[in-house]
């Protein structure tokens, strides 16, 4: 029946770009990357905002690549995805894992203006660490504090942490 959906779906010109992209999770979905490619291009030529990020997805979960490759293969698709928080934080992550400090900081950054919590802790790890950017410890309170404040139980921990030793707030055990 997926197939006769799917097929139906094809037909319906402003459906297509979404389409395109079932059909290629199903083809990865059955282990044919090659094939979930195709019709992911066919996505990106309709639409790019769709088959960019599905794309990237698709590669980043083929089990028959390593990690590093997978990261790699994935990242030119990602830079060219639409531009939200959950793309932003994983830009940053592969970043951050080939070294790329300063630019793991821009899309960590730019992820967490969005009001993303794991990007918001992240940034305060950032911070803290000294990733990309000069140790602020005041600013890594501030965003550990945002992350903390839309419910992230790490970030809670740490704005705990923050208070009892007083890096970057006044000490108030």
């Amino acid at each position: 029946k997926a197939e006769a959906y799917l097929k139906k779906a094809l037909k319906k010109e402003h459906i297509i770009p979404l389409a395109y992209i079932a059909k290629g999770d199903e083809c990865c979905r059955r282990g044919d990357l090659t094939e979930g490619k195709a019709w992911y291009e066919k996505a990106i030529a309709k639409n790019p905002n769709y088959g960019y990020y599905d794309m990237a997805c698709a590669i980043a979960d083929d089990k028959a690549l390593s990690s590093t490759l997978r990261a790699d293969l994935a990242l030119p698709y990602l830079e060219k995805a639409v531009t939200t928080s959950d793309v932003l934080s994983w830009l940053a992550d592969i970043y951050a894992n080939k070294g790329q400090k300063k630019k793991a900081f821009q899309h960590m950054y730019a992820a967490a203006n969005m009001c993303d919590p794991y990007a918001q802790k992240t940034l305060g790890d950032y911070y803290y660490e000294g990733v990309g950017v000069e140790k602020d410890y005041a600013k890594a309170f501030y965003w550990k504090k945002m992350a903390a404040d839309q419910g992230d139980a790490e970030a809670m921990c740490s704005v705990g942490y923050y208070y009892d030793t007083g890096s970057g707030v006044q000490k108030d055990p």
